[in-house]
């Protein structure tokens, strides 16, 4: 990735965001601090699809989408799921990119970013 890239990806933040995975809501900029020194790898886009059955795009952050900015991902029981990056992915996934920048969190890392009573 390149720096200027590398730069976006790291100031990156939504004020107040937060998102639900499996059940359980999470603070969205607390993963972005936990995985922002993680090394961005090339991860397939066919292996993170899946979850785009399963939530709506917004179609005015669609057209703004980044799929060069790293989604976030995490490993589950189906495999690869991106917890942020819905709209980047599904970018990503319509304009027949084979591969996006992600980085991984753990689930004890993703423990961490729990609302909520821990």
């Amino acid at each position: 990735m390149n720096k200027y890239l590398e730069k976006i990806a790291k100031a990156y933040s939504e004020v107040g965001s937060t998102f639900t995975h499996e059940g359980q809501e999470y603070d969205l900029n607390k993963v972005l601090s936990l995985v922002r020194d993680k090394r961005v790898v090339r991860t397939p886009v066919r292996e993170l699809a899946w979850v785009l059955q399963y939530d709506k795009t917004d179609p005015n952050r669609l057209a703004k989408a980044d799929p060069k900015v790293p989604v976030v991902v995490v490993k589950g029981k189906h495999g690869l799921t991106a917890v942020d990056g819905l709209h980047r992915l599904s970018k990503a996934h319509s304009s027949g990119l084979s591969h996006i920048p992600s980085r991984e969190i753990t689930k004890d890392e993703l423990m961490l970013a729990k609302k909520g009573p821990q």
